[in-house]
């Protein structure tokens, strides 16, 4: 990891993922296209947790995680397609994500130093804070493939995961139990039930 990666992981902390939506059929064919890449990927990759808690109510939901394999992409991407509607935060919350940071570094929790962070950081603010990609050393290690979603969306597609059922609507509606009714709606609507369940 390097400061540019630990940056990135505050950035979709705070403001989520938003930004790689034009529309959602855009979103459905790359998370589609993405996916079956990641899922093609060797071990430790594919057997990674399906969530990765970023913070702020926010986590990185893992592509190339077989534990989602029984989910659609559909689903998949109707849940972050949500997420990113959810309120997201602002740049005072911003600047604190990175104060942690610093104090992160500071402790040596980071492959990286704390001077080569602050370095980076000074940088980054003259430049306005923009969103960043993630460093070559990073991709070349974890093969990053994931899409932010909001806590919410984490907990019902978890209990569908440990529901370890087919996608009849008794399973899928007592899944998302803990989401709005609206939200709980957008996700029934693109989840192809089994015949058995409707």
């Amino acid at each position: 990891m390097e400061p540019t990666d630990a940056v990135k992981l505050a950035y979709q902390s705070v403001f989520g993922g938003g930004h790689l939506i034009k529309d959602e059929a855009s979103s459905l064919a790359r998370l589609s296209e993405e996916r079956s890449f990641a899922l093609r990927s060797p071990e430790p990759y594919t057997t990674q947790e399906p969530f990765e808690p970023i913070g702020f109510g926010r986590a990185r939901m893992m592509l190339s995680s077989r534990a989602l394999a029984t989910l659609p992409n559909e689903l998949l991407n109707r849940a972050f397609v949500l997420s990113s509607r959810e309120p997201a935060g602002d740049t005072t919350l911003f600047s604190e994500a990175l104060d942690i940071l610093t104090q992160t570094a500071l402790s040596g929790a980071f492959s990286f130093s704390p001077e080569a962070l602050s370095e980076y950081l000074v940088r980054y603010r003259a430049s306005g804070c923009p969103m960043v990609s993630h460093s070559e050393t990073y991709r070349l290690a974890y093969r990053p493939a994931y899409r932010v979603v909001g806590k919410p969306y984490v907990q019902a597609l978890r209990a569908l995961i440990q529901s370890r059922a087919n996608l009849t609507r008794p399973a899928v509606i007592k899944a998302f139990a803990s989401l709005p009714k609206d939200a709980a709606a957008g996700l029934l609507e693109v989840i192809p039930l089994s015949d058995s369940g409707r």
